[in-house]
């Protein structure tokens, strides 16, 4: 079969919603024009954007992309994932009001609308680390998920801490939090979250030294 009739397969299929049929036919094409892989890969990332993906156009096609048809698919993917970016502050906000059936709602929406999306996997792994439990576990391998992909930060070791310690396991989270110490030393959620560590390891000068710092930044901290 031509790649003309293979690319026509691929958007009859794309046109009926049978979207991994169309990626599947996609895959049959044998031409390696760059016409053909053109039209093959806006092709693909239609569908990604049909199946609600945005985080995966935007990963894929570079913000300097030069076909005009692959940065017209990029922008449209950004002006779909701000709605997920928005919901993703609305689940920070209600966990901090302790309202987590509304934040799990929420969540859950905003993995319909794109589970790949690095802000629906962030407040995924925040609601599991409230929510506690057996969810912890699934935070951790999130939290872990991003690391690989984006490198470490604050937010994420935080984040992986904090499911650690919610499940006691304060020898794993030590050295999160001095992964985390070592990117910035004065981040005052490592350095509270360092300061129970210590405490429920039984290392009063390092807990001692860690509360010092904070009172620095927080005069109110007890002593």
């Amino acid at each position: 079969m031509s790649d003309e009739l293979v690319l026509l397969d691929a958007q009859c299929a794309f046109i009926l919603g049978q979207h991994q049929l169309a990626l599947k036919t996609i895959q049959k094409l044998k031409s390696g024009s760059s016409d053909v892989e053109l039209q093959a890969n806006v092709l693909t990332y239609q569908v990604y954007i049909a199946q609600k993906k945005y985080g995966v156009v935007l990963d894929e096609i570079p913000e300097d992309a030069k076909e005009p048809e692959l940065k017209l698919l990029r922008l449209l993917a950004t002006y779909l994932s701000k709605g997920v970016s928005d919901n993703a502050l609305t689940v920070q906000c209600l966990l901090h009001m302790n309202r987590c059936d509304l934040a799990g709602k929420a969540v859950r929406r905003m993995q319909t609308a794109d589970e790949d999306s690095l802000a629906a996997q962030l407040a995924a792994a925040l609601y599991y680390v409230k929510k506690g439990g057996d969810q912890l576990q699934e935070s951790i391998h999130i939290y872990e998920e991003l690391r690989e992909k984006h490198g470490p930060s604050t937010l994420l070791l935080n984040g992986q801490a904090a499911a650690l310690m919610g499940m006691n396991n304060w020898v794993e989270a030590e050295p999160v939090l001095q992964e985390a110490i070592d990117l910035d030393g004065n981040n005052p959620d490592t350095i509270v979250n360092m300061i129970v560590v210590y405490h429920h390891l039984g290392k009063p000068a390092e807990e001692d030294e860690f509360t010092r710092c904070a009172k620095h930044y927080a005069p109110s901290v007890p002593g």
